[in-house]
């Protein structure tokens, strides 16, 4: 009786690991470029409102009446 040879399964498991490991960096970047468009949009979103505040923000400069441009002026004391 001769024994039968003894077989490692380490290449094939690293085979099988190396496929994991593709398949788990391939749905990595693809989370990662997901999140990337959501901030990219985000800032868009962000920069169009802050335009917006800006827009509603600032004062409008008004004309001074005649009155108040022939009023005496004030002495510093």
């Amino acid at each position: 009786m001769i024994p039968e040879g003894f077989r490692f399964s380490t290449e094939q498991r690293a085979k099988e690991r190396e496929k994991f490991d593709e398949g788990v960096r391939v749905k990595q970047k693809e989370k990662e470029r997901e999140l990337e468009e959501e901030r990219a949009a985000k800032a868009v979103e962000d920069e169009r409102g802050i335009k917006e505040m800006r827009r509603r923000a600032v004062p409008k400069a008004n004309s001074i009446p005649e009155w108040y441009a022939r009023m005496p002026k004030k002495k510093a004391g």
